[in-house]
């Protein structure tokens, strides 16, 4: 498990205008967000077998 780059992550949502995250407020009833995270990792990490991302109990893999 990796933690996300709060520093790449910023930048990109910034770059590509998807995050509209509530940082400091509740959400209402019929309102809906998008979180961006950014997570690095090494290109040789990455070549070695089987990565997945987990939300919850959704498990999807990547490559």
């Amino acid at each position: 498990m990796y933690d996300s780059d709060v520093d790449a992550s910023s930048g990109y949502a910034v770059e590509t205008d998807i995050d509209n995250s509530k940082i400091l407020s509740d959400l209402n009833p019929d309102i809906s967000v998008t979180a961006i995270e950014v997570y690095e990792v090494s290109k040789e990490r990455f070549a070695q077998g089987k990565w997945y991302i987990q939300i919850g109990e959704e498990k999807v893999q990547l490559k």
